[in-house]
């Protein structure tokens, strides 16, 4: 029997969906003040276009803070009574302390800017992606030039990731 990705040396593509947990131990991204400013009370907001790492920063905030709770209002779950909220795709702000993905930011709360996606950032992104689906010893592909994927898609994370996925999809067998 022939496993999928098996002659890449991948138990899967490293590009799939991840659940919220992988998503939180495999960001890159850095949040520690971002959740120090957050136990001290403060409200903060990540303002970014689609696919741009929203929800992860707020995902690996989560990782972090065991007192906060997440919820996805475009998804009808309901604030959680917590001390520390955690709202994607917000459309109400809570009056405690709170960390929001939103398109368009509110006004009277902190913005925290999403980090630019630069070379190393996404070179760091494809390989612990890679890594995390990694069969066993050996060689696994490498994602080649990331200064082309971000020529091609600027700072649009999905669109990589997505364009990823088929590029491994469709990685020659070594038959």
């Amino acid at each position: 029997m022939r496993l999928p990705f098996a002659h890449l040396n991948l138990r899967r593509n490293p590009f799939g969906e991840l659940d919220e947990s992988e998503r939180a131990a495999l960001a890159v991204v850095d949040v520690d003040a971002v959740a120090a400013r957050l136990r001290a009370g403060a409200r903060v907001q990540f303002v970014g276009d689609h696919g741009r790492g929203k929800t992860t920063h707020l995902l690996a905030l989560r990782a972090r803070l065991p007192e906060a709770r997440y919820c996805r209002r475009d998804r009808g779950q309901p604030l959680p009574d917590a001390p520390i909220v955690l709202v994607d795709e917000a459309d109400a702000v809570p009056r405690r302390a709170c960390a929001l993905g939103v398109h368009v930011p509110f006004e009277g709360v902190e913005t925290i800017s999403l980090p630019p996606l630069t070379s190393a950032r996404l070179a760091a992104i494809c390989e612990r992606r890679i890594e995390h689906v990694r069969r066993g010893p050996g060689a696994v592909p490498r994602v080649g030039n990331v200064d082309e994927l971000i020529a091609r898609f600027r700072d649009d994370l999905r669109a990589i990731e997505g364009h990823l996925y088929e590029v491994f999809q469709q990685w020659p067998s070594a038959s």
